[in-house]
């Protein structure tokens, strides 16, 4: 029988890891890479310097983009999350009736994302078990860990994926077929938006979250809070789950710093989107309320937060600015979506204490006025107001993008648009 054609789509840490593991065991295997890594891996081939397993060098097949020869049998999607789209629309001429595109990727809804581009039952979902990241051009360091659960969407047990997991097998990497891998993705996104989130918040090691008993109780209450949201979404997370990933993060070790972390302070881009709301679900938190979960516009969940106080107290600004989000995403206009949004900050500043003062209307339509007369030349802010942030980005009705972050100003940009923070 032939080796299995696999193409590994994104040659970081994840994908360059279990890529030159498989590579390394016979399978067939082509690299999407791109720049000084890409060139570096054609001059020299994949290094992979472990901290556990040594240090090895593959020669592999790279390529800028994809074009000619057979379908793959099987895709290891590892890019980043917000070039989902982008690298499922590139991967097309590799792509067969039968072909299993597994997410390897940050997130609970990259899936939806590549069957959106793909055609449904292409995408697989998957969650990678892995520290490891880019040290130079052409050089892998893995940390620990190196693990792989992945499985259909709709929980059978295809041959596809049980060839799959034979290469991966073959290739000593520990795997596993899941069942039900929309909880095993859930698991895993509870456990990033904790570690990810509160090393990337702190610019500190995990070992300093962990010391700092403010910092560490974060830690728990984050799982807490997502985990409720899973539960409220139909996910049957076990009832343990956060004790389950408290003693994982007690293991982890000290120096360990996050991907998103890392990018923060070397001012990458950052994955926010899959570490924040899913694409059209937006998650409002209201202190002791508890955390609503909209979709399209329309609570589709409510979940009951943890006996903890609020973290941050600015209940006020996060329901404005989110209802206001919702309800130009709907499409309604911006005196009814001001309207709706004044009137939700109001309630929440009613229960929960104000720490955020809210823009008025008069406010928004001045700043958008100004951004028509400029006609996108003001190269200075035109003015500043307090107003508490909703992480995302959207367009109201009439064209002006804003993009929202949590941080207490708004701006006007040089395009003309308009930008929290």
């Amino acid at each position: 029988m032939s080796p299995l054609s696999i193409v590994v789509v994104g040659a970081g840490g994840v994908g360059g890891y279990f890529g030159a593991r498989l590579a390394l065991a016979g399978a067939a295997v082509r690299f999407v890479a791109r720049g000084a890594h890409l060139a570096a891996i054609r001059r020299d081939g994949l290094r992979v310097r472990s901290m556990t397993e040594g240090e090895r060098v593959v020669k592999i097949d790279a390529v800028e983009t994809l074009c000619g020869g057979a379908p793959a049998d099987a895709v290891l999607f590892c890019v980043k999350s917000y070039d989902t789209e982008s690298a499922a629309a590139a991967l097309s001429p590799a792509i067969g009736p039968d072909t299993a595109v597994v997410s390897l990727q940050n997130g609970v809804d990259n899936e939806e994302k590549i069957d959106a581009v793909l055609g449904r039952s292409h995408a697989v979902g998957g969650a990678a078990y892995v520290f490891a990241g880019i040290e130079a051009p052409g050089v892998i360091a893995h940390r620990f860990g190196g693990r792989i659960v992945f499985g259909e969407l709709d929980g059978r047990t295809t041959p596809r994926c049980e060839r799959l997991r034979d290469a991966l097998g073959a290739a000593s990497v520990p795997v596993e077929i899941s069942s039900d891998i929309r909880r095993v993705l859930w698991e895993k996104y509870l456990f990033i938006c904790a570690q990810a989130g509160l090393t990337a918040l702190t610019r500190c090691p995990v070992g300093v979250v962990r010391s700092i008993p403010e910092t560490w109780r974060m830690f728990r209450t984050i799982l807490e809070e997502v985990a409720a949201l899973g539960r409220a979404s139909g996910v049957a997370l076990p009832a343990n789950i956060v004790e389950t990933l408290v003693k994982q993060g007690e293991a982890l070790p000290p120096a360990l710093m996050a991907s998103l972390g890392n990018d923060l302070m070397q001012e990458r881009r950052l994955e926010l989107e899959a570490l924040g709301a899913r694409s059209g679900l937006v998650c409002v938190t209201l202190g002791a309320e508890g955390a609503v979960l909209l979709e399209d516009g329309e609570e589709v969940a409510r979940a009951q937060p943890p006996a903890v106080e609020a973290i941050d107290g600015t209940a006020a600004g996060d329901a404005f600015t989110a209802c206001l989000v919702v309800s130009l995403l709907e499409g309604r206009s911006r005196d009814e979506s001001l309207r709706r949004a004044c009137a939700a900050g109001a309630l929440a500043a009613s229960r929960f204490g104000a720490q955020t003062s809210l823009p008025t209307a008069e406010e928004v339509d001045a700043l958008l006025a100004a951004a028509k007369r400029a006609g996108g030349t003001i190269r200075r802010p035109a003015a500043r107001a307090d107003w508490g942030g909703y992480t995302g980005a959207f367009a109201d009705p009439e064209g002006y993008v804003w993009e929202v972050a949590h941080n207490p100003t708004w701006t006007l940009k040089d395009d003309g648009s308009v930008r929290l923070g």
